[in-house]
């Protein structure tokens, strides 16, 4: 089923066809204590149980090198590193693939992982912890921007005392068509602000765990957040939740696609973000899933929920 507009009249110049989808979602180990799931963080597994890794004193060890596909230390989350395509049943079997490695990983050393926006964090456990869990105490260590918030500056902030943790599913969206990405990442503020209403509004329309959400837009997930890549551009805002459903993967690549489309009709998409870009706002910050949803119903969204 297409996205479409009402009563518009597109063109589209280059296919959306030539856009191609990829991801970095990040999972999180976990621990029980008094009924309540901490996040157990990724250094955890090397520096005490011995887990082998590749480049050892690197920002992000890698756990994981084979077929194309990686896993890697990000804080304490573990993140899957995967390619771009043009197929999204592609991109979902490649993640699901990097589950079940970390499953077999994780499975070795009595523990599993979960996918959720945000998890607890035990505070007092790393108070006094050495340099091997450095990268799990801070926020804001790999920088991006935000194409809605001008004055916003991606800072390094202590987390040592911060009692959640975040992961994100961030959403890559490139062209193989040379005009197609040299137009993403010239006009990447309007282009951003497209992906919060359409990308944006169907990710939390989807989620499992809209109040999960809301905890991690105070800190991540904000509406605009983004960085440019040499194959496009990464959209930063959506969490992992998308990655347990390939029909919520399908609709955020349509809704790239619709984006792309109006990307190339200025005059349309110009309206659009006008008239859809607040309440799409809204709805992410406060991860309002009946307000997304009739945000995708204003916008003539056609989607079965």
């Amino acid at each position: 089923m297409q996205i479409t507009i009402k009563n518009s009249k597109l063109k589209e110049t280059i296919s959306d066809g030539t856009l191609t989808f990829g991801a970095d979602p990040e999972v999180g180990a976990y621990y029980e204590k008094d009924d309540t799931m901490y996040v157990q963080p990724a250094p955890y597994f090397r520096r005490e149980l011995g887990l082998d890794v590749q480049k050892p004193n690197s920002k992000h060890p890698i756990i994981y090198d084979k077929y194309g596909l990686r896993i890697i230390e990000d804080g304490v989350a573990f993140e899957f590193t995967v390619p771009g395509h043009r197929s999204t049943k592609k991109l979902f079997q490649d993640i699901q693939n990097c589950r079940e490695s970390l499953h077999d990983i994780l499975s070795k050393m009595d523990h599993g992982f979960t996918i959720r926006p945000t998890l607890n964090y035990e505070i007092e456990r790393f108070l006094t912890a050495d340099s091997a869990y450095k990268m799990a105490l801070m926020f804001g260590c790999d920088p991006d921007n935000d194409a809605i918030l001008p004055d916003y500056i991606c800072n390094v902030i202590d987390a040592l005392q911060h009692p959640y943790r975040y992961f994100g599913g961030h959403f890559h969206i490139g062209c193989n068509n040379a005009i197609g990405k040299r137009l993403i990442q010239t006009h990447y503020v309007p282009f951003i602000k497209l992906l919060a209403i359409f990308v944006g509004n169907t990710v939390i329309s989807k989620t499992s765990y809209p109040k999960l959400e809301q905890q991690r837009s105070k800190m991540y997930g904000q509406p605009g957040r983004y960085r440019l890549q040499p194959w496009g551009i990464e959209y930063r805002t959506p969490s992992n939740n998308w990655i347990n459903s390939e029909y919520t993967l399908l609709r955020m690549a349509q809704a790239a696609k619709m984006a792309f489309t109006l990307l190339q009709n200025p005059k349309y998409g110009k309206q659009v973000i006008e008239v859809h870009l607040e309440p799409a706002i809204d709805a992410i910050v406060r991860a309002d899933q009946e307000k997304a949803k009739q945000n995708l119903e204003n916008l003539g969204c056609e989607y079965d929920f």
